[in-house]
């Protein structure tokens, strides 16, 4: 018998990478800057017109929770929140500095 590894991932709609950037105070332009995909790429995901490859998907979702985004999933409905120890407007780069611009 095979086994087959379970792997947990929150799957995010158009309209949660809207309204995390919006909580953060980010531009689609900083963002798609930041996870390395194009502009239009981001801006057809953002909108709901098209469906980015899960990769691109992953990078975003990582992208915004560094930033202190939390996707949740609780009782009847999905949502993004501002981790208390988050200041908005934020930058996408790290606190460290090291991000690219």
């Amino acid at each position: 018998m095979r086994r087959v590894k379970e792997s947990i991932q929150v799957s995010i709609a158009p309209e949660h990478i809207k309204a995390a950037r919006r909580l953060l105070g980010g531009p689609q332009t900083e963002l798609s800057s930041r996870v390395k995909i194009s502009l239009n790429t981001l801006a057809y995901t953002d909108s709901g017109r098209r469906v980015a490859r899960s990769s691109k998907i992953e990078r975003i979702k990582t992208a915004l929770e560094d930033a202190g985004i939390e996707f949740m999933s609780e009782g009847g409905g999905d949502g993004v929140g501002l981790r208390k120890s988050a200041k908005a407007p934020i930058d996408f780069d790290p606190p460290n500095g090291s991000g690219d611009k």
